[in-house]
């Protein structure tokens, strides 16, 4: 009989059942009603049943229930009450309600009281395993590729790069071995590929107790160092002992810090982590065309010279405004401290007629040209007037006829660039207030053929300081508080922490494009000279990058709080950069415990620059730099900022209109200004060489080679034939004494009666003059007699007034080899011209290390000749070249002032007014420009030009535990450590990944050899074994299930059973368990996917093979006969023992053939896995191979475990042949005494007669006689019927005698005896037994139907005979 309802209630309507309900006018209710009703009719005992006995289950019966001590229910201890789930069955057909199970277990997560741990930069980061994560479990022998979860993350900057440390977790439990070093990969780049030096790898296989990483754990293929080279940072970055333990600063002394096995997660993914002020716009600021050299030719022709060559100088030394400034009714220049809600307009001015670009009248004087008289006189107005047309058509002629085009067209570009940058909602920074443009009052995009002027309106978001300027105001780039669009970064602890790391990345520079090279102007005279000889000059373009300093303040709240940002840092801190290389630094907040917000808020250099910032000291971040501490208490809890930084000292106010070297780039200064000719000369005696010291030195300083050494035996020069004591006392003996307030110090012997003698004496500028802060060791060159000697300084012995005194031991090298030799040598001039220079050259015996200083000018020397020597060390001749880089001249022969050429220049004014007017006196073309917003010339480039310079890429979160923080001891977890240097191979860390061989390590259940019987070992080891991994599910007391199931609810016998069935018929589970899973649905799955049984009997849960296998080897015997051995028939059940049949068939739906797909792995060792996929068709008789190609696919997916195509033929083969033949599955009641001694699993016979009905073979009878039904009726057949709308119960009729308009059902008795396989025996009412069982269908040998065509190959190995099977089978790839 087919039930008329589901698990969850009444079935749906098949489509042809709609079709019936809607021809006779019936509703579902009364559809399903009458199948209800039909049924009943058929579980009526029919004629013929009169002799069968009826069982009945009384109060006799039930008295045998009873419970064991251990719980599970018995009948006398024989009926074993359970379930056998089984594989194939489960995975293709269904079944009838099972009874209620045990509860849902799931298993493997472990809590904590934070996240479970106690990413060229890396701009993508894995996330840190959260609290309660799942941890997985890694199972296998043959090797699977893992991927881990990350429990400890921490990024260190390197200046040009980060370091990223992690501990990952791959496992719980133990691992039968390490990974090889040769299988880690990040994503798909394996590590073996990358440089051993910049990557260090550890990896522990998760022993209980402390299991913290150490160099024990460490591949010897990594070699990637924990010390570095740098005394600012303590020459170590991490520990030897606890490499992933977290170095914490204490104070401003790099020396003093600790390593801490504290717990860190780091952060780079970020929603705002630009920072910077970008895309300047001018207020009031002057634009410039590019210097030229101008030269007045003696036989130029003088319209040219006299008339145009003025235009292109006044051209040059113009101011062109560009039109946009910050306006208001206040006076150009005023600084306002506008407060939050004020508003201000910043206007782009448009005009037909700019003057800027149009050419005025020239008074009589020409005082236009510089405001005086002096540069052109009144007889030299006539050479400015354009003889052109001068009307208003010629918009642009300003210096005719070189005109003003070019200037117009920038200052139009940068207007426009203004226009577009300015966006109502957005921010931006108006010198230093914070702003938002509110208003364009003006719709139109502005445009210079428009001839309109645009005001935006802004609204000051944070008080600040902003300047009013006019808008054709010409000044400095430095000179004025700029509007510059505006990124802020704001982070935030996503944990509550002690110390919060921030990683910044900046790019940082400034560029000159094709500019003069304004460091190789010639000299006024050389200018002169040239004219003279009717020549030229070309200055070379400069393109080069050039340095720049960015500003911003570090600011801190509490999270959540309602307060301001408040500054944490008592100094601006910047960048330095000189090239489009990213820096990287690290700024590290130590608080007290909690969650805090950071803002990193950009500042204008104008305004640091300028004599409103009271603080004329600022920060440049530098890696290698010294460590600095600021102390920060205006929170409720005080703060500690460290930082590697260097001090910026700015110019005082007196010194910002011509800035200094630190604001000032040097190749925006022209050099010459003494007018002295020093590129063009006949000659001179040699000032400078090479170096600016006047010495060179080749090879290794021998002052800094290590070397094994001994106390000097130093002579006594009072008492001849002894020798100095080699450590001070009180009597006699060597000290270092360091004078108060002088310049030297010296070392010195002392001794009772006797003036001390000085052996040594140097410079005090590289020693510290404080007590107690005098090196514990350094070099010095001994000037008695050249021997290399090491000075270790001791404790402070004295102290007077004038003198401290400290102990002190003189030691010389073992080998005593490197003797000095100081010798004169004459050069040659191997380039150039000169002679007579003599060279002091000071070298050692077998040491390529030589020193020279000029010890004889001589005469002659032209700058860039190169002056050659050789001398011999005792072994090798070694020739040194030293470069002429400056002469003498005032013996060159050009001493000749320039008042005296002027002189003679007064017929010639125009040459003499040039040399004299801003044109040539005019040195620094572009102060300040390190540190200016805003820019002078077109060809200078900026980082800040279009995009914030600067990044937060990543927040260190630390928990200290040296404040009470548990430290995280990793116990019974297979973990990793890796150190990696940030590169273009590596730029994104999503998981570390390795080929486990050795998965956990577990109890084995049967032998790994034949015939795979039971195991009595108790020693584990790593498993792929499938009953054996759900047994350690099952009974771990770690991550398993024990404190809920426990040894005793598990068969062992049975499991171990189909422990040596998986072996033997090698079914091998190499995989790894990375999600909460529900275990019982896990097991029942996988126990079908390796063609096992899931088993609850008695309580007990076990596994057990789901096919026959031989007795002795266990392997599958896929050609047993039914009733022997392999197969024994363990009950008969007939109609005389059983009550209530109840036959769920298939519907045609439910038994459409399919492809099926399974997908499996194909690992290569150390490598990458790929997945294989194989198609598999059921073959049937007159079906062609394009009628299999259109079947519908079912994909398994078993690339998680499985590696054997064997395996999945196997299991594809049953699938099909399931799908194919299995088309019902029963139900039955029975007596107690009937299931005596069986067990799920089992095998059973049914023989009986049974009357049932098919909801597939329902129809109607339509009003005019018509039979309307899903499949065609052959014969005259007895149905069930009932007329809807009658009061008539259900009645029984032939086909041909039922009324009209009238549901029927047909009526079948078969009489059968099939095979069937026990899925579960359970109590049901009245004291019965209930049954379920699956048909099992046989060939006409009384063999498994499912199993046809499947056959081994050879008997003692795991290979299929694929003949056979693609008999049955066709294999589609």
């Amino acid at each position: 009989m087919e039930p008329y309802r589901g698990i969850a209630g009444r079935q749906a309507l098949l489509p042809y059942e709609v079709e019936l309900c809607n021809t006779l006018g019936i509703t579902d209710k009364e559809y399903f009603e009458f199948v209800e009703t039909v049924a009943e009719y058929a579980r009526n005992r029919g004629k013929g049943y009169e002799l069968i006995p009826d069982i009945q289950a009384g109060p006799a019966a039930g008295a045998f229930a009873l419970y064991t001590a251990t719980g599970t229910l018995t009948i006398l201890g024989q009926i074993v009450v359970g379930i056998s789930l089984q594989a194939i069955a489960y995975l293709l057909t269904p079944k009838p309600k099972t009874p209620e199970g045990p509860p849902s277990l799931t298993v493997g997560g472990i809590q904590g009281r934070s996240r479970f741990a106690p990413q060229f930069d890396f701009n993508s980061l894995q996330e840190l395993a959260a609290l309660g994560t799942f941890v997985p479990l890694v199972y296998s022998k043959k090797g699977v590729r893992v991927n881990s979860q990350l429990l400890f993350s921490q990024i260190k900057t390197t200046g040009l790069g980060e370091i990223l440390s992690v501990v990952t977790l791959f496992s719980h439990g133990e691992l039968g071995d390490k990974p090889d070093f040769e299988s880690f990969a990040i994503g798909d780049s394996l590590l073996e590929n990358f440089s051993e030096r910049k990557l260090a790898l550890y990896f522990n296989t998760g022993l209980g107790g402390v299991n913290r990483l150490n160099n024990s754990h460490k591949f010897a293929d990594t070699i990637a160092p924990e010390t570095n080279n740098l005394g600012n940072r303590g020459y170590r970055e991490y520990s030897t002992n606890d490499p992933f333990s977290v170095k914490i600063d204490k104070n401003n002394n790099a020396s003093d810090y600790r390593f801490s096995t504290s717990t860190s997660g780091t952060k780079t993914s970020f929603t705002q982590s630009r920072f910077g002020l970008f895309s300047p716009m001018p207020n009031g600021n002057a634009f410039r065309v590019p210097w030229e050299s101008i030269l007045f030719g003696l036989d130029a022709n003088d319209d040219f010279k006299n008339r145009q060559l003025p235009h292109k100088i006044r051209k040059i030394l113009n101011r062109y405004p560009q039109y946009c400034a910050v306006v208001g009714s206040q006076s150009s220049g005023t600084r306002i401290n506008a407060s939050k809600g004020n508003t201000f307009k910043y206007r782009i001015y448009g005009a037909a007629r700019e003057a800027a670009f149009i050419e005025q009248p020239l008074d009589q004087e020409g005082t236009r040209l510089y405001g005086d008289s002096t540069f052109f006189t009144s007889r030299d107005v006539r050479l400015f007037q354009d003889t052109e047309d001068n009307t208003t058509s010629r918009k642009h002629n300003k210096f005719a006829p070189y005109g003003s085009e070019d200037a117009k067209s920038f200052v139009d570009t940068v207007r426009n660039q203004a226009d577009d940058s300015i966006h109502v909602g957005q921010q931006y920074m108006m010198g230093t207030a914070l702003v938002t443009c509110t208003k364009a009052l003006d719709g139109r995009q502005w445009s210079p053929d428009s001839y309109f002027t645009k005001d935006y309106e802004f609204t000051v978001d944070e008080p600040g300081l902003i300047e009013i300027q006019d808008v054709d105001g010409i000044n400095n780039p430095f000179e004025t508080l700029n509007l510059q669009r505006v990124s802020l970064a704001l982070v935030a602890n996503t944990k509550a922490c002690q110390i919060t790391e921030l990683g910044i990345k900046s790019k940082v520079y400034r560029r000159i494009n094709g500019f003069p090279n304004l460091n190789a102007v010639p000299s006024a005279e050389v200018m002169l000279n040239t004219e003279d000889k009717n020549g030229s000059i070309s200055v070379g373009g400069m393109s080069k990058y050039v340095t720049r300093y960015s500003f911003f303040k570090l600011q801190g709240r509490p999270q959540h709080s309602t307060s301001e940002f408040k500054d944490i840092c008592n100094k601006y801190l910047c960048i330095k950069g000189d090239s489009p290389v990213e820096q990287y630094n690290t700024i590290s907040i130590h608080h007290q415990k909690g969650q805090y917000e950071y803002r990193l808020l950009p500042v204008s250099g104008n305004y640091i620059l300028s004599a409103n910032n009271p603080v004329r000291e600022a920060y440049v971040l530098k890696h290698s730099a010294p460590i600095l501490v600021n102390n920060y208490t205006n929170f409720a809890n005080p703060i500690k900022v460290f930082i590697h930084a260097e001090p910026l000292v700015l110019p005082n106010t007196s010194q910002i209109a011509s800035g200094t070297t630190v604001t000032n780039n040097r190749e925006w200064r022209r050099f010459n200004d003494d007018f002295e000719d020093s590129y063009a000369n006949t000659g001179g005696p040699i000032t400078q060489l090479n170096r600016s010291n006047n010495s060179y030195q080749g090879g290794v300083d021998p002052t800094t080679l290590s070397a094994s050494w001994s106390y000097e035996n130093i002579t006594d020069p009072a008492y001849p034939g002894e020798n100095f004591p080699n450590v001070y006392n009180s009597s006699r003996g060597l000290a270092v004494v360091l004078q108060k307030g002088a310049v030297k110090w010296r070392l010195v012997y002392y001794t009772g009666g006797i003036t001390a003698v000085t052996l040594f004496e140097a410079n005090a500028g590289t020693m510290p003059t404080a007590n107690g802060q005098l090196p514990t060791s350094f070099t010095a060159i001994g000037e008695r007699d050249g021997v290399l000697r090491k000075v270790e300084i001791g404790s402070l012995v004295s102290s007077t007034a004038t003198e401290n005194r400290y102990k002190v031991s003189v030691s010389v090298p073992v080998s005593n080899q490197l003797v000095q030799t100081v010798t004169t040598v004459t050069p040659s001039t191997a380039a150039g011209s000169g002679s007579g220079a003599t060279l002091k050259v000071t070298y050692y015996a077998n040491n390529s290390f030589r020193s020279f200083q000029i010890e004889n000018q001589g005469t002659g020397y032209t700058v860039g000749s190169i002056l050659r020597f050789t001398i011999n060390d005792g072994t090798n001749n070694l020739t040194t070249d030293a470069i002429v880089t400056s002469i003498d001249q005032q013996e060159s022969g050009h001493s000749q002032k320039l008042a005296e050429r002027l002189a003679n220049l007064d017929k010639d004014h125009l040459r003499k007014m040039r040399l004299q007017k801003p044109y040539y006196e005019e040195t620094s073309y572009n102060p300040n420009n390190k540190i200016a917003d805003y820019f002078l010339y077109d060809a200078e480039e900026s980082s800040h030009e279009s995009n914030p310079e600067h990044e937060i890429v990543f927040i260190n979160e630390i928990l200290d535990s040296a404040e009470g923080e548990v430290s995280p001891t990793y116990s019974k977890l297979a973990i990793a450590g890796l150190r990696i240097d940030s590169s273009r191979e590596f730029e994104t860390f999503n998981s570390l990944s390795a080929f486990i061989k050795s998965g956990i390590k577990i109890l084995p259940l049967s032998d790994n050899s034949a015939p795979y019987n039971a195991s009595s070992s108790t020693t584990k080891t790593s498993s792929n074994n499938f009953p054996e991994i759900a047994y350690d599910l099952l009974t771990n007391q770690d991550y398993g299930a024990a404190s809920t199931i426990g040894v005793l609810s598990v068969d062992k016998t049975r499991m171990a059973l189909a422990s040596g069935y998986c072996k033997a018929n090698c079914f091998e589970w190499d995989g790894v368990i990375d999600k909460r899973f529900n275990l019982r649905e896990f097991i029942f799955e996988h126990a079908g996917n390796n063609l096992c049984d899931f088993n609850i009997l008695g309580g007990q849960f076990s596994l057990s093979p789901g096919l026959p296998i031989d007795s002795n080897s266990k392997k599958i015997k896929f050609d047993a006969v039914v009733g022997g051995n392999e197969i024994p028939i363990r009950a008969l059940f007939t109609d005389g023992n059983i009550k209530d049949l109840q036959v769920t068939f298939l519907n045609p739906e439910e038994r459409q053939m399919f492809k099926a797909v399974v997908i499996y792995r194909k690992d290569n060792e150390n490598g990458f896995p790929e997945n294989i996929t194989k198609t598999f068709s059921y073959i049937e008789s007159g079906q062609s191979e394009a009628d299999r190609e259109k079947l519908p696919e079912e994909v398994f997916d078993f690339s998680n475990w499985c590696t054997s195509e064997a395996h999945v033929r196997i299991f594809a083969g049953i699938a099909l042949a399931t799908r194919k033949l299995v088309d019902h599955a029963i139900t039955f009641e029975t007596s107690p005494t009937s299931v005596l001694n069986l067990i799920p699993g089992q095998y059973v016979r049914l023989v009986s007669e049974s009357t049932h009905t098919n909801r597939f073979d329902n129809g109607i009878i339509t009003e005019s006689g018509e039979v309307i039904s899903r499949e065609p009726i052959t014969g005259n057949p007895q149905i069930y019927y009932w007329k809807p709308g009658s009061t008539d119960e259900v009645r029984e009729a032939s086909l041909s005698s039922a009324p009209n308009n009238v549901l029927f059902t047909v009526k079948t008795t078969d009489e059968s005896d099939r095979l069937y396989k026990i899925e579960s025996i359970t109590y049901g009412e009245e004291g019965f037994v209930k049954v379920a069982a699956t048909h099992v269908p046989l060939t006409s040998d009384k063999k498994l139907a499912i199993l046809e065509k499947i056959q081994w190959q050879n008997p003692n190995s795991c290979e299929l005979n694929n003949t056979v099977f693609e008999q049955r089978f066709e294999d589609m790839d």
